[in-house]
């Protein structure tokens, strides 16, 4: 398999060292060969130094903090192999997902997607998740079972000439589910399980740029109709 692993990292220098570590002794464990490879997206700690001291791991840094998605998109366009598998910095990835992931790789599938099995999320954040989750299943007219899983794989050269659409913040997950379905690539979801989330996640910046960025997926998607209908 033809794999990198994007890891966008933000002042997490107390655990990446821990989460590398189990990521690449199950990565031996089950032989399977991947490029890590770690976004340090402007740390104020050690992030970098610790990722940069695991064998294996190639740290690419911003020298200032520019957002999850734009760490995303300088991992991605850094990798050059077929397939991409987007990882969290924070301990909430289990390793022994990804092969759940793997296992649906090839054929036509251009994006795969872990689906959090069981996961709700905080209280206090359902009512703008459930916001985003109806503006995501209007756009592209489907029932999306996990709009923003942050754990997924995708093809890279389906990928790349989106990713200038892209918001820069957390809402990257969500804004590429969108694109993907409503340019009418293939979107396959697996069950995934997921450890206890450390970081916060700002849904009502999620909807903005769900919001902007969706307008512009569906304006692109309305050009290239036309131009097939000449």
């Amino acid at each position: 398999m033809n794999l990198s692993i994007v890891i966008p990292a933000f002042n997490e220098g107390h655990g990446i060292g821990g989460v590398l570590t189990e990521l690449r002794t199950y990565l031996h464990a089950q032989g399977i060969a991947a490029d890590i490879i770690v976004v340090d997206d402007g740390s104020t700690d050690e992030t970098g130094v610790k990722a940069a001291a695991i064998p294996g791991v190639r740290v690419i840094t911003h020298i200032r903090n520019k957002g999850y998605g734009a760490a995303l998109k300088t991992g991605i366009t850094a990798a050059s192999t077929e397939w991409v598998v987007t990882y969290d910095s924070d301990g909430q990835h289990a390793p022994e997902n990804i092969a759940a992931i793997l296992s649906s790789l090839g054929g036509n599938v251009d994006l795969v997607i872990g689906k959090r099995e069981g996961y709700r999320g905080p209280r206090l954040r359902q009512p703008g998740k459930r916001l985003i989750g109806m503006v995501a299943n209007y756009l592209t007219e489907t029932k999306i079972p996990d709009f923003n899983s942050g754990f997924r794989a995708f093809r890279r050269e389906k990928v790349l000439p989106y990713l200038h659409l892209f918001p820069n913040g957390f809402s990257f997950s969500t804004t590429s589910t969108v694109c993907f379905l409503k340019e009418g690539l293939n979107v396959l979801f697996v069950p995934i399980r997921i450890r206890t989330r450390k970081t916060q996640v700002h849904y009502f910046h999620e909807f903005l740029d769900i919001r902007r960025h969706g307008s512009t997926l569906g304006q692109r998607c309305i050009r290239q109709e036309q131009r097939q209908d000449r």
